[in-house]
């Protein structure tokens, strides 16, 4: 049985790191939130996507498929903002 040889690894500890912590450009400083700020939902406009419809409403809904409450089609609501926006261009 051949005998194991012990292999001694040496440990650098680097300065910068501290220890466990991150180097000071990793600990990224967060602007805390103001009170003046409003604390209230975003709502995105939509434009329905079917031709005879094109009703314009605010969602604040948190999926990505919204309902138009007038004539009840379901669309992605990233094509009915991006149908929205483009007809707000054609419009003025």
């Amino acid at each position: 049985m051949p005998e194991r040889l012990a292999v001694r690894q040496r440990v650098i500890i680097l300065p910068a790191f501290g220890g466990k912590r991150f180097p000071r450009a990793a600990r990224r400083a967060r602007k805390p939130m103001q009170d003046k700020w409003p604390k209230v939902p975003k709502g995105k406009w939509l434009k329905c996507t079917y031709g005879r419809c094109g009703h314009e409403w605010q969602y604040f809904g948190g999926h990505s498929w919204a309902e138009c409450p007038l004539c009840h089609t379901t669309s992605k609501v990233a094509i009915a903002i991006r149908n929205y926006k483009e007809n707000k261009s054609n419009r003025g």
